[in-house]
């Protein structure tokens, strides 16, 4: 964890894949990249009212717009058995039901994590 608050935490390295990312309102928003070991590099967190992006070294790496959730119920759930100790349980979305997820950020600043890296010329900016 580099920052969290009481909404929301940020990660160097999330604790299921070790991407760089976010979580918020019980989900985990991640970015498909890993802080490069032994390099120096610039990350920019940019974001509005939509959507996350990530920068680094000024180019972008990646943006996190508004994502369908579709509601799974369990009736819905089918039951498979594969070999002898196997459970396979495919998963059967509701198209009616679906929420629109805006995977934004208000950075949270209000403490700061144990990590091990160098986090060097930090600048936080209230605009885009």
């Amino acid at each position: 964890m580099l920052f969290s608050s009481d909404n929301a935490t940020f990660y160097l390295a999330d604790p299921e894949q070790g991407k760089l990312g976010f979580m918020r309102d019980g989900y985990l928003n991640t970015f498909n990249y890993r802080i490069p070991e032994g390099r120096t590099v610039t990350l920019t967190i940019q974001g509005n009212n939509r959507m996350t992006r990530l920068l680094e070294n000024g180019q972008q790496k990646e943006e996190l717009g508004p994502k369908t959730l579709y509601v799974v119920r369990e009736s819905n759930r089918a039951h498979y058995q594969r070999g002898e100790a196997a459970l396979f349980e495919p998963k059967v979305y509701d198209p009616a039901d679906k929420i629109y997820y805006q995977r934004t950020l208000v950075f949270p600043l209000r403490r700061a994590g144990n990590f091990k890296s160098k986090v060097t010329n930090l600048k936080v900016e209230n605009h885009l």
